[in-house]
């Protein structure tokens, strides 16, 4: 009766969350729901439910956050009623990433920043002026804490153009540190492009945060087995209308020779 659409794992990932929505009718096709529902899943396998969220992340106490609209709720490992209610910016969104340690919070932003994180101990909000794209459309999402003072963010691509992944210091006055790029697709064709990603982030460092890889192999394309199929079809016809012209001269020329 309800189906899950976001888990998150506590840093340390001994606790999940969850969140999804109830169901009142299913066919081969579609889903429809009644209602948003979260929970929290604890080591020993005991279940919370907690109230419908946009976003739910553990700490690995126990401690829940909900974001939703901006506001984030913070309960305690109990699950006893809100220890605290922030609300944030505005132009937040409910990605988020919890620090190592559970004490603070990255939340994602639709525009303005590059990093809003808020201090879950006590209620301390703090930003850092953004450097995304200059038509004001970027954002950035969160994707993982390198440490408990760098994070992993995402800025995802604008307009078809590239996207990229960076390095942000809690410390302002570390530049942000762009580590990848990502392809931003064809604006032209939906769904193209780099999709959802995470980031293993026990095997980034600031040193060496990423790995340098060969391309893939990727599969071939339908449009491309479909050149070559057309081409093993075709190939043959012309080697042997090729022989035929080849033979057909010769032929020619030899009784030429003769009736001379």
């Amino acid at each position: 009766g309800v189906v899950v659409t976001q888990v998150s794992w506590s840093p340390g990932g001994s606790w999940l969350a969850w969140t999804g929505f109830t169901t009142s009718s299913w066919t081969t096709s579609r889903l429809n729901g009644d209602g948003g529902v979260a929970g929290v899943l604890a080591p020993d396998g005991t279940q919370r439910r907690l109230d419908p969220a946009g976003s739910v992340l553990v700490a690995d106490d126990g401690t829940t956050v909900t974001l939703t609209s901006g506001t984030a709720q913070v309960r305690g490992p109990d699950g006893s009623r809100p220890a605290r209610r922030t609300v944030d910016l505005p132009e937040v969104t409910d990605a988020a990433a919890l620090s190592s340690d559970g004490s603070v919070l990255a939340v994602g932003t639709q525009e303005g920043h590059d990093l809003v994180t808020m201090r879950l101990d006590r209620d301390e909000v703090s930003t850092r002026s953004g450097q995304g794209a200059g038509d004001g459309s970027w954002s950035v999402r969160p994707l993982g804490w390198v440490g408990d003072t760098v994070l992993v963010q995402r800025t995802p691509p604008v307009s078809g153009e590239e996207g990229r992944l960076s390095l942000v210091h809690l410390d302002g006055d570390v530049p942000v540190r762009d580590v990848a790029v990502l392809d931003g697709g064809d604006p032209d064709r939906p769904h193209t492009g780099v999709g959802p990603l995470s980031v293993a982030t026990d095997l980034v460092t600031e040193r060496r945060p990423t790995v340098s890889r060969p391309a893939p192999d990727w599969p071939w394309s339908p449009e491309r087995r479909g050149l070559v199929r057309g081409l093993g079809v075709v190939a043959p016809l012309l080697a042997g209308w090729l022989a035929w012209v080849v033979v057909r001269r010769r032929r020619r020329a030899r009784e030429d020779v003769a009736e001379e």
